[in-house]
């Protein structure tokens, strides 16, 4: 299990729904010791700029805080086994402005991630095809694909590719969703909440990290199996 900021989970199905809740890692951004609670879950360290809410830790990419500079992360991404939801946003970031920054900055941790072999958790809306160019160009292997909702055919490159893709409370409300649960293989479906801001940005309710199990009891309909969480 990834918990982010705000209680902002990505679940690994590495055992998918019917045969359980494989091992999970908890990923909290910046620098945490990495350390095993008594149920097993490993915390460990992961660093990333979100290009939707433009800021990590209040290090803000709309005031181009770190473009120019990015070598001053150097530490951080050297130090975290997870380059942690990184990307471009060209559907909730309307400033085109702001998109040449989005690119420096998403290449930076591009180069990085593939020299260090990290895993590395991408967020592509409005630019799913461009980031998977990126992707592609970087020679980045070790993909997790947040809230993926774009166009088919570069959803099923990804697939092809063998990138895993987070289903989270959306599933729940989106038919759109719903098939692209029913096409991805069960193998590279992973879990989430996206907490707080999934839900609320669909109903306007907060989400909590129990949403999680609405989740897989529906991904557990669409695929006809039996939902588990442990």
């Amino acid at each position: 299990m990834f918990l982010k900021p705000r209680s902002h989970f990505l679940i690994y199905l590495l055992s998918f729904l019917g045969e359980g809740l494989g091992s999970g890692i908890i990923s909290i951004r910046f620098m945490i010791p990495a350390c095993r609670d008594e149920s097993g879950w490993q915390l460990v360290n992961g660093v990333g700029i979100n290009t939707h809410f433009g800021s990590v830790n209040l290090l803000d990419i709309r005031r181009c805080e770190y473009v120019g500079c990015l070598k001053d992360l150097d530490w951080a991404i050297a130090e975290s086994p997870i380059i942690d939801e990184i990307g471009l946003d060209y559907y909730f970031v309307n400033e085109t402005s702001l998109y040449d920054d989005q690119r420096e900055v998403l290449e930076y941790f591009f180069r990085a991630g593939s020299r260090q072999k990290r895993i590395i958790i991408v967020h592509t809306k409005g630019a799913e095809s461009e980031t998977f160019r990126l992707l592609k160009q970087y020679n980045i292997e070790r993909v997790i694909v947040h809230w993926y909702s774009g166009p088919w055919h570069i959803l099923k490159a990804m697939v092809e590719h063998g990138f895993y893709c987070t289903i989270g409370v959306e599933v729940l409300f989106s038919q759109h969703i719903q098939d692209i649960a029913g096409y991805l293989p069960a193998e590279l479906i992973l879990t989430e909440t996206d907490n707080p801001g999934g839900k609320a940005s669909l109903t306007g309710t907060i989400g909590t990290p129990l949403l999680i199990e609405d989740v897989i009891g529906k991904l557990a309909e669409i695929k006809g199996l039996l939902p588990r969480l442990s």
